[in-house]
């Protein structure tokens, strides 16, 4: 890629500036479409493709010129390109978006190349860092699904030690935004989850498990993919008895916070928030629960966290002890 990715955050989304293309990417949804993508499918392609070329003779052939080196590696990597681009998982993108991250991608490899000095390494370090390490890319999964309460602050302390250049712009109406410029595509997923972790919520769909970002409540179960395939299938059917239990206790406490009493008792943004995080809990623990096959347990899980009188005074207490 360029040496820096030009990049504009807008508060709502960030603007990526790339060879007189500007293309718009809502926090979270670059992240997200990376772990989406299947990791070993995309490195395998990857990894192939750069051994069949073979990479070592590229190298060599590059570094006895002093020209047009950029030309002889796009000309040697232009196949690779639709194979990306078809590997790529493309729900959450449009075509612009779509093409953006396989320019990106492919701008990566051609740097890396072209950076490599003296006796290659080993073929895995040609590859861009996103589909490098499986270990990463379950980070950055784990990261969007917020599964871990530190993991704001170890995020904070990476993006403090990256120091990814920026400064702020100004348009001629006045309108100002943060720009950035960064080297890679690692940067700009620190980045992108930094900005994700505060203000998106990603759910996991509970039938296809890839993750999506819910469009109309925080607690949405299944994706919109395939023409809302998942949706369609669990529409009045649910055959897992964990499941179940979830949809049943969901709609209980959804009822409990909504009902006309206890709006007008309690602040709205207070039972909102109440049940969001109630609802976050719900699904990580339907999880674990059905990974241990124990019902019993998720059961009584729900009956002690109802939202019964008793239980939302108290919350409410709190939650003003709290301010």
């Amino acid at each position: 890629m360029e040496k820096y990715l030009r990049i504009l955050d807008t508060e709502d989304e960030f603007i990526l500036l790339m060879d007189n293309m500007e293309v718009g990417f809502t926090y979270g949804c670059f992240s997200t479409c990376i772990v989406n993508t299947d990791f070993n499918k995309m490195h395998d392609i990857i990894k192939n493709y750069l051994l069949q070329i073979p990479v070592p003779d590229l190298i060599l052939k590059i570094s006895n010129r002093k020209r047009n080196k950029d030309d002889i590696v796009k000309m040697a990597l232009r196949k690779l390109k639709p194979l990306i681009f078809e590997a790529m998982e493309k729900e959450l993108l449009n075509s612009n978006q779509a093409n953006m991250i396989t320019m990106l991608l492919m701008d990566e490899i051609i740097h890396i190349i072209l950076s490599c000095k003296g006796e290659t390494a080993d073929i895995d370090d040609f590859i861009p860092v996103v589909f490098r390490y499986d270990e990463f890319h379950n980070y950055v999964r784990s990261v969007l699904l917020k599964d871990n309460s530190q993991i704001s602050e170890f995020l904070s302390g990476l993006m403090t030690a990256t120091d990814i250049p920026s400064s702020v712009m100004t348009d001629q109406s006045g309108f100002s935004c943060q720009y950035y410029q960064v080297e890679n595509l690692f940067q700009f997923i620190l980045l992108d989850l930094h900005k994700s972790f505060k203000l998106r919520q990603v759910n996991e769909c509970e039938v296809c498990h890839r993750l999506f970002i819910p469009k109309y409540r925080k607690s949405e179960m299944y994706c919109s993919f395939n023409n809302s395939a998942c949706k369609k299938m669990m529409k009045g059917k649910v055959d897992d008895p964990f499941a179940l239990e979830a949809k049943n206790a969901r709609g209980y406490q959804s009822q409990r916070v909504n009902n006309a009493s206890t709006q007008k008792k309690y602040d709205s943004s207070f039972l909102r928030n109440l049940y969001d995080k109630w609802s976050a809990d719900c699904g990580r623990l339907c999880k674990e629960y059905r990974l241990n096959d124990d019902l019993t347990s998720f059961k009584e899980w729900i009956a002690s966290t109802k939202f019964t009188a008793k239980r939302l005074e108290e919350e409410w207490e709190d939650y003003n002890n709290s301010k």
